[in-house]
């Protein structure tokens, strides 16, 4: 199954992960986007996602991201990676 969104393909009713460093996220990060720390994604999602909602999941390049997505898909939750990451979102 496909779990990568490009940039022009962000579906803003989903809920926006942003799981860079939190100096970054507070610097600059996509409109909506909440910050949750990597290890608190990874060790316990079911405190900060819900299984019925869809997540869009970003780092700064899209390869921590779309590891993250791909192990939280195994545990049945609706997340999708932004190909490219922050760095590609914010390139116009």
């Amino acid at each position: 199954m496909q779990f990568e969104i490009d940039k022009k393909q962000i579906d803003y009713s989903m809920e926006i992960i942003d799981i860079r460093e939190y100096d970054s996220y507070q610097e600059e990060h996509i409109d909506k986007a909440i910050w949750v720390p990597l290890q608190k994604i990874i060790s316990t999602p079911y405190t900060v996602l819900d299984k019925n909602k869809k997540y869009l999941v970003y780092c700064d390049k899209g390869h921590l991201s779309f590891k993250v997505c791909n192990i939280l898909r195994n545990q049945g939750y609706q997340v999708w990676n932004l190909i490219g990451g922050y760095e590609n979102w914010k390139e116009k």
